[in-house]
Parts: structure tokens; C-alpha cells; sequence
């Protein structure tokens, strides 16, 4: 049971992603510089959380270099997903918001790799 939550949990995190992604011209409210640090911000977290998802999911099925893989899979997912973005109204792929995404992928890296071992459940 505990192995079809996880893999429920991401692949509902890569629906969200991709359904985010869909939403033409997303802003906040606030002011521009509030919108523009709120949105880097977010890009960071959820793909810190993808990796995080994607690690667990490898881990349960002993997949040899798991951390390395969720890793590569983070940067796919987050180069395909700027890609999708550009073909959706008011929204454009950025090379800048990529690097953003492998960032929050790298941090959850280094925090595992330093043997921070967090779960969820």
C-alpha cells in the first residue's frame, strides 16, 4: 500500500506541474518584484519536491543510484516543462527559470547526499 501512496503522490505532482504550467498569464496581485520573487520561489520548491517524490519512488524499487536518477529526472521534467510553456498563451519557457528548477533539484541532492534522510511518512 505504502508503495502505490508514493507513486500516487508523484505522479500527481507531475500532473500539478504540468497542469500550472497550462494556466495562461498566472500572476499574484502583489506588486512585480513581489510576483516575480513569490514565482522563482515556487519554481524552486516544487522541484526540490519532485526530486524528492522521484527519489522515494526509485528508493522503494532499490534502483541503483537513486539520488543520481531523480536527479537527471527533475532536469527532463523541468527542460520539458519550460518547453511546454511556450507554447501556452502568455507564458514563455525560460532558460532562467530551468536553472532555477535544477536548483531546488541540487539542494534536495546535497541535503540527502549529506545523509539528511527526511520522510514524509
Amino acid at each position: 500500500m505504502k508503495k502505490i501512496l508514493v507513486w500516487a503522490i508523484f505522479i500527481f505532482w507531475l500532473w500539478f506541474i504540468w497542469f500550472a504550467a497550462s494556466q495562461p498569464g498566472l500572476t499574484s496581485g502583489f506588486s512585480l518584484e513581489v510576483d516575480t520573487f513569490g514565482r522563482k520561489a515556487i519554481h524552486f520548491l516544487i522541484y526540490f519536491t519532485l526530486t524528492y517524490w522521484g527519489y522515494r519512488v526509485l528508493t522503494q524499487h532499490q534502483v541503483k543510484y537513486a539520488l543520481f536518477w531523480a536527479f537527471i529526472f527533475a532536469l527532463v521534467y523541468a527542460a520539458t516543462d519550460e518547453y511546454h510553456q511556450s507554447f501556452v498563451f502568455g507564458r514563455n519557457g525560460s532558460p532562467i527559470d530551468w536553472g532555477i528548477d535544477t536548483l531546488g533539484a541540487v539542494l534536495f541532492i546535497f541535503l540527502q547526499g549529506r545523509n539528511l534522510d527526511f520522510k514524509i511518512f
